[in-house]
């Protein structure tokens, strides 16, 4: 069992998911070699392909874990896993995001400039940080806690090559100025 010290270089990709739940349910996809950590003592070391694969965890308790990814991941799927915390900042790969349907207060993709979807919905967001992002051409926030100011800012930051967004059911759905959308280009999609 290889520990997160003999994987980690300064080169390499991570991303940390910090959980509260008796198990984690991870979809990925990417290239080369990479190991999950899954913040109980045990580790698991992968090829990733560009097809992706499943990997599961079950714990013996409902507790919080820190899941470590080390590796090229393009894309991650990590849903209905009660997910407080998501740190991807240092994995420059990932083009493809889906954390829905968990507990996220703020979410940070602004240093993964390869970013073309990102779907997030259905979480407690309050911050949505996507500076930087000039490949992103679809984003689902709807259905979290994104106010008036939070949306605006969402989409100030919008690269102005144009895409679609959801964000039905944020508190400022309704007042927020999608005139910002429309003259970049992004069209406003309904959940």
């Amino acid at each position: 069992m290889k520990t997160l010290k003999q994987v980690v270089t300064p080169n390499s990709s991570v991303m940390t998911l910090t959980i509260k739940i008796d198990w984690a349910h991870l979809w990925m996809a990417g290239r080369g070699e990479a190991t999950i950590d899954w913040g109980d003592g045990t580790s698991q070391t992968m090829t990733l392909t560009r097809e992706g694969d499943d990997y599961v965890r079950e714990y013996y308790a409902i507790s919080k874990y820190t899941i470590i990814i080390t590796g090229e991941v393009t894309e991650l799927e990590c849903l209905h896993m009660n997910l407080i915390a998501l740190d991807i900042s240092r994995n420059s790969a990932l083009k493809e995001l889906h954390c829905d349907y968990n507990n996220l207060i703020r979410l940070d993709v602004s240093q993964n400039a390869a970013l073309v979807n990102l779907s997030c919905c259905e979480n407690r967001l309050t911050v949505l940080k996507v500076s930087q992002n000039n490949a992103l051409n679809s984003i689902n926030c709807g259905y979290c806690r994104l106010s008036v100011d939070a949306l605006n800012d969402l989409f100030r930051c919008l690269p102005d090559n144009g895409g679609k967004i959801t964000i039905d059911g944020n508190g400022g759905y309704f007042e927020c100025d999608v005139s910002i959308l429309t003259a970049k280009g992004w069209e406003v999609e309904p959940w």
